[in-house]
């Protein structure tokens, strides 16, 4: 409220000023006009009279182009006509977006299965969702792992929740998703949480994936995550300690924009809905093997 008053203060101070303007604009050339003083002293009164007239009429004119501007570009970014048709899509679905990620915590390690061609990668996720409307938002909260069907090993998960308040969410359904190739993924899901406007749920997702000893892992997310900080532990068990190299990326065109704190990597933006969290892991000796064929 404060600043709208100052902002009207400010106009009426303009229009003042650009009134008295004229005024003495006016008062001057009238002067001039009178034939009280010597022709020289005439002109000088005249013209100084004319200045004043001019300055309004320029201030005022480029007042009026600037404001004009200004709504002209402001309206063709709110209607996206600055940008192809192909992209108006896009900034609509982030116009339109219901939660933030405010806080992303991600843990990973990786551990030997037996097999030495294949390991196991254990997954925990930490989320708070805000719900960035002014309208109560139904969220729906699932996560997924493969399985590779490898005898005596296989995916799991472990855990999903939903933390508001003192209330909690840990019954979740899985299943197998149907219509997946080659339909070997499992699906969790807790029943549909209602979140007030601006505020936020604490969702936790723990897992258990196999994967080969040379391989990758991609995390996609729905929501805008606010920077997201990911742990990569120590490799655990016989067998595979110092054997992998890791390499962990933000799919982002910011994604070089990275703060290491120990074994943890924050990215220093936002990750835009689908853009992903990328895990990769090579055995290091076939890998060196490979450069010097």
């Amino acid at each position: 409220m404060q600043e709208k008053v100052i902002v009207i203060l400010q106009k009426d101070k303009l229009r003042l000023l650009a009134g008295l303007g004229l005024f003495i604009g006016l008062a001057f050339i009238a002067i001039a006009n009178t034939g009280w003083l010597p022709n020289l002293a005439s002109e000088v009164i005249r013209d100084i009279g004319l200045a004043f007239w001019v300055s309004v009429i320029i201030g005022a004119s480029y007042e009026w182009v600037i404001r004009t501007r200004l709504l002209e570009d402001t309206l063709k970014i709110a209607l996206g006509y600055i940008l192809p048709d192909e992209l108006k899509a896009e900034v609509r679905a982030l116009y339109e977006i219901e939660f933030m990620c405010t806080r992303h915590l991600q843990t990973m390690i990786l551990k030997p299965s037996g097999d030495p061609g294949v390991v196991i990668l254990y997954m925990k996720i930490e989320r708070t969702l805000k719900n960035v409307t002014n309208q109560r938002q139904t969220l729906l909260v699932s996560t997924s792992v493969h399985e590779w069907f490898l005898e005596g090993v296989s995916s799991k998960i472990i855990n999903v929740e939903v933390t508001q308040g003192e209330r909690r969410w840990t019954e979740f359904k899985e299943q197998k998703s149907p219509g997946t190739e080659p339909g070997n993924k499992l699906v969790a899901s807790l029943e549909p949480i209602e979140v007030e406007p601006d505020k936020s749920v604490r969702v936790l997702y723990e897992v258990e994936e196999v994967k080969r000893a040379t391989d990758l892992h991609q995390w996609v997310f729905q929501f805008p995550t606010i920077q997201p900080e990911v742990t990569f532990e120590r490799l655990v068990g016989a067998g595979i300690e110092g054997m992998l190299g890791v390499n962990i990326q933000f799919q982002s065109r910011d994604a070089a924009k990275v703060e290491k704190l120990g074994n943890t990597i924050r990215f220093l933006g936002v990750l835009l809905p689908n853009q992903p969290i990328e895990l990769r892991w090579w055995q290091k000796q076939k890998f060196e093997e490979w450069m010097n064929q």
